[in-house]
Order: C-alpha cells, then sequence, then structure tokens
C-alpha cells in the first residue's frame, strides 16, 4: 500500500454531471451511445464507458448505474450540458426515452486510503459487499469499488440533501474530507485520470482502452477505434512525468521529441507531478528535459 495514502481513509467530494434517465427504450438508446455494452445490465449493475465523437475521441467519461427503472449516468461537470445535449440528439422520434438533469439532486464521493473498510464498517456497511460490477445500496447511498494499479477507491453516490450527514458521519470514524489540490496529488500518483487528462483525445492514448468494447456494434467513433486496434501504433501517450521543479500546463517544444502537452499538475512537498501526452518515440526515455533545462521522469500510468 502507497506510504502517501492516509492510514485510515480519506474522502473527496468530486465535481460530477449527473444524468437520469428513463423509459423501456433508454438501456438501448445509452448502449448506442457509449463504448461499453449495456444491454445485458441488470438492476444495481456498473458499468463505465466513454461517449465519444464521430473521430474517436473522447467527450466524456460515464459511470453507469441502474436504479430500478431509472439509469443514472454519472459524468464530469465540465461536460455535463454537452453530454446530455449528445444523448438527446440520438434520440429517435420512435423511443421512448426521458432524459432529466440531477446534478443538484445527487453528489458523488470517492473514499481512498490504507484502511477505507475500517471507516466504512464504522457506518454499519458490509464492506465484504463491495463490487466494481455492482452498486451496493445503504438507506439512500449506493457504493461500488474501482481499483488503479492496486489501490482501491470506494464512489458514493447519494441524495445532495444527506451529502453533509453523510460526511460528518465519516468524520466521526476517522474519514476527513479533502480539498482538491491534495486529491490532485493523491490520484496523480496511483494513476486515476480526470476529465482534464482525456477529453478530446482518443481512448487508447490515455490508457481508457479496456472501456472500448469493439465487438458490441456500432456506436460513435467505433470505426475509428477499430482501425487504430488493427494498426497496434499511436502518435503519442499520456505518461506521468517526475520533477522538483513545477510545471506549467499546456504545450511544450522539447528538442529532438517533438511536442508535448501537458493536461494536469500538482505538487506534493518537494514532488512535482504532471500528466502529459508524449510522443510515443519518447515515452521509453527515463527522462528528459523540457523548459529552462529541467530534467524530469517518465513514467506509464498503469503499472502492469
Amino acid at each position: 500500500m502507497p506510504e502517501f495514502l492516509h492510514p485510515n481513509a480519506e474522502v473527496f467530494v468530486r465535481k460530477s454531471s449527473v444524468t437520469i434517465l428513463g423509459g423501456e427504450d433508454a438501456l438501448a438508446h445509452l448502449d448506442r451511445c457509449l463504448t461499453a455494452s449495456l444491454v445485458d445490465l441488470e438492476n444495481f449493475d456498473r458499468r463505465d464507458a466513454l461517449l465519444c465523437d464521430a473521430n474517436g475521441r473522447i467527450q466524456d467519461r460515464i459511470t453507469i448505474c441502474v436504479l430500478d427503472n431509472q439509469i443514472i449516468a454519472l459524468g464530469s461537470e465540465k461536460s455535463g450540458t454537452s453530454t446530455r445535449e449528445t444523448l438527446l440528439r440520438g434520440i429517435g422520434w420512435d423511443e421512448d426515452v426521458s432524459l432529466l438533469d440531477g446534478d443538484n439532486a445527487i453528489s458523488y464521493l470517492s473514499i481512498i486510503g490504507q484502511n477505507i473498510y475500517r471507516a466504512l464498517a464504522g457506518l454499519g456497511i458490509d464492506c465484504s459487499e463491495l463490487s466494481s460490477s455492482r452498486w451496493l445500496e445503504f438507506g439512500n447511498s449506493l457504493l461500488s469499488s474501482s481499483m488503479t494499479n492496486s489501490v482501491e477507491t470506494v464512489d458514493v453516490a447519494l441524495p445532495e440533501s444527506e451529502l453533509q450527514g453523510f460526511l460528518d458521519i465519516l468524520q466521526d470514524n476517522g474519514c476527513h474530507e479533502i480539498p482538491t489540490d491534495k486529491w490532485d496529488a493523491m490520484r496523480m500518483l496511483i494513476g486515476i485520470t480526470e476529465i482534464a487528462d482525456i477529453i478530446g483525445n482518443l481512448p487508447f492514448e490515455v490508457g481508457l482502452d479496456e472501456l472500448v468494447k469493439l465487438d458490441k456494434g456500432c456506436y460513435p467513433g467505433q470505426e475509428i477505434h477499430a482501425r487504430l486496434d488493427s494498426r497496434g501504433k499511436l502518435a503519442r501517450r499520456l505518461m506521468r512525468l517526475v520533477s522538483p521543479n513545477e510545471f506549467v500546463l499546456g504545450r511544450h517544444k522539447v528538442e529532438g521529441i517533438g511536442t508535448l502537452y501537458v493536461t494536469s499538475t500538482s505538487s506534493n512537498n518537494d514532488t512535482n507531478v504532471a500528466y502529459a501526452l508524449v510522443p510515443s518515440a519518447a515515452c521509453e526515455l527515463d527522462e528528459l528535459t523540457i523548459a529552462s533545462d529541467r530534467v524530469i521522469g517518465l513514467e506509464p500510468l498503469i503499472q502492469n
């Protein structure tokens, strides 16, 4: 377990968009729009998928929850409005699909640390039932787990009106809320991406190819993804950069390599971390120099 994680647990309140879909054709409609296969989902199932444009580039990352006769789609706050507009445009005139903005109704949290289960057990939650493919119902809350590079995160969706009470109970059990800068420092060391790292990029470039199911049938961008999959070559990849110096967001020219694009940055003590789209030819390097002769290390986000 990484030493930079809290010995107990910490919670981060995500800035997410919430879209609620209903109607007999809602699941089939979403299945046509997203990269993952959804037609087999049942009540309380969880699935993560991408919403891409016709060029195969990511518009949003969506976490799905099937709840009785509704589907809750959790996405990025930044992309929420455009995601709903895209989903609306794809509804056929004869389809039974309703779509509601739930941004102010549902909150989304992530709990992380070296001993998450101890904090949750204090709430009376049976952590043995947590799963990455299912949502666990606890009162009016839904809990599920996810794993990145062997580090587990527990995600929670709950009514906005119950957010503060839930945070208070977590704090009573040793799990404190953390600000965005601390979350960024942790998630970047772990290998977790946010919308700033993936939007406008191809899933294969940012390590999200596991969310693309090429055998599911047509969806926006499917032909582009299939072509890239068959070629097996990418022009660039998202990498983690480490340096004693601060990084600057945006494009940087690197002599002998080309252009890299820094998507996220964070600082933790004397270590500065960035995510950057790096030309594939440079991804095997142990270090490179950008701006002011700064020497930085390169690491893949996903550790196999």
